[in-house]
């Protein structure tokens, strides 16, 4: 499985390979937009219901899908500092939102 994921072969899977996963994964017969994509990653990884993803939250979505030994504790640290605009130490879907653009950018 984690092949499927592990698209361009790196060992690794970054984040828009999970993204791209998860948006495969759940894929409806009728076509859902990117904004409800995101939203339903978002809320798959929010386990709490907080509206708001903790690096615990990222680090258990991530490293489910990560090969062992290909993403760290401070990867995933990194990523949620990177996304968390405003400082509070957790991403909002707003915030989730605008990494989930930028990655789609690349």
């Amino acid at each position: 499985m984690v092949e499927l994921i592990d698209v361009d072969q790196s060992n690794r899977i970054d984040f828009q390979e999970f993204f791209e996963f998860i948006a495969r994964k759940d894929a409806s017969p009728t076509h859902r937009s990117v904004e409800d994509m995101v939203a339903y990653t978002f809320q798959s990884i929010d386990k709490d219901g907080s509206g708001s993803i903790s690096t615990e939250e990222f680090a258990t979505a991530l490293m489910t899908f990560a090969k062992s030994g290909s993403l760290s504790m401070d990867d995933v640290r990194e990523l949620v500092n990177d996304a968390d605009k405003n400082k509070d130490g957790h991403v909002d879907l707003k915030e989730f939102t605008e990494m989930i653009e930028d990655l789609m950018k690349h």
